[in-house]
């Protein structure tokens, strides 16, 4: 599970230090290679392989050719992903095209997200955290409510 948060900057290489915490997060046989997505907010995200591919479960070949939304969404999160050696140093490339669609540029935060880990330019994560602040109470209830009715069968 990857938690925490870590203020880190792109080099001139347009890498960044994944942390030793992520990269344990991980798992041992996949932390040398990480796939980058565009994320669901203006950040990227980052997944170990075989949690990149679970985002692909439940769908067939067939879907592709019947339905519009899944062709959408593999276009963008296939066709705009990468998968990135973790160098011995423990750096990321960060691909100029998902930089740029994010908006990041050489400050950023990387955010442990549950089963993957975000990048954010830092001042634009400052600015999602601070409009979040008020709403988190209601939106802890509303997970919670979501995950007692999956528990329950409701779901």
């Amino acid at each position: 599970m990857f938690y925490g948060k870590y203020r880190k900057n792109l080099d001139d290489k347009d890498r960044v230090v994944f942390p030793a915490e992520f990269r344990s997060a991980a798992g041992k046989d996949e932390a040398y290679f990480l796939t980058v997505t565009p994320g669901d907010d203006p950040c990227i995200s980052v997944f170990p392989e075989s949690k990149f591919k679970e985002l692909f479960l439940g769908f067939s070949a067939h879907d592709g050719y019947e339905d519009d939304d899944f062709r959408r969404y593999a276009r963008t999160v296939a066709g705009d992903s990468a998968r990135v050696p973790c160098d011995k140093q423990g750096r990321i490339l960060v691909p100029k095209h998902l930089r740029e669609d994010a908006g990041i540029d050489k400050d950023v935060m990387l955010v442990g997200a549950y089963d993957r880990a975000e990048i954010w330019d830092y001042p634009t994560w400052q600015q999602h955290r601070d409009g979040n602040r008020g709403s988190f109470s209601e939106t802890a209830r509303a997970v919670n409510r979501r995950r007692e009715r999956k528990r329950d069968g409701d779901a």
